[in-house]
């Protein structure tokens, strides 16, 4: 069929970032802390070395680390407590599913710079929350979220059979979801775009 969702033509310089994410570790009980880890690849598109600075911020924590790159190399790069101490939020927001609580959203930004300029920008968007899964005494699988049991409500999602996108169809479908007291989407073997799961996630679905 070729290609069917929308494609990108992305310019950067020298340093490219790629794959920037942040996971959480929530503390249970209570919810009063939570540890975050940030991680991404930058890759040096060069036939030349070149040294990179990383600068970024994470739930208003600042993030600064330089890594050598060789022509051609990839480097994983992290961020966590145990290297940024700040990163050991207090009090964080946290997460809900739809029915059982708010579901606030942390936003990342970074940037590759190299030699004072810009090579690169990145950012992603995540919310703190704990997912645990266990057998129940009858043999069926209890998921647990932020250290309570949680009944999952869902129902299978299938896009536009031409696969059509329309910003604003999706919208109102999401918000059917939300109207149904639906908290989780099974996907019926399409991928979705990015917009999709940033509206879940705002929407406190799964």
């Amino acid at each position: 069929m070729g290609p069917w969702r929308g494609v990108d033509i992305v310019r950067t310089g020298p340093v490219q970032i790629r794959f920037p994410q942040v996971t959480s570790t929530l503390s249970l009980p209570g919810l009063a802390r939570a540890s975050l880890t940030v991680t991404l690849q930058v890759r040096n598109l060069d036939t030349s070395a070149h040294e990179a600075t990383i600068t970024g911020t994470v739930a208003g924590v600042s993030l600064q680390r330089t890594v050598h790159l060789a022509p051609g190399e990839s480097k994983a790069v992290s961020f966590s407590p145990q290297t940024d101490p700040a990163l050991g939020l207090r009090q964080p927001q946290v997460w809900w599913p739809l029915g059982m609580g708010a579901h606030p959203l942390y936003s990342l930004q970074v940037a590759a710079s190299v030699d004072e300029a810009i090579s690169d920008r990145a950012s992603a968007t995540f919310g703190i929350r704990s997912v645990t899964s266990h057998l129940t005494a009858q043999g069926y699988r209890q998921f647990v979220i932020n250290g309570r049991p949680v009944l999952i409500r869902g129902a299978g999602w299938a896009p536009d059979m031409f696969l059509r996108e329309d910003p604003k169809r999706l919208e109102a479908e999401f918000s059917y979801v939300v109207n149904l007291g639906l908290n989780t989407i099974r996907s019926e073997g399409k991928f979705e775009d990015a917009r999709f799961y940033d509206l879940a996630d705002r929407d406190g679905i799964m």
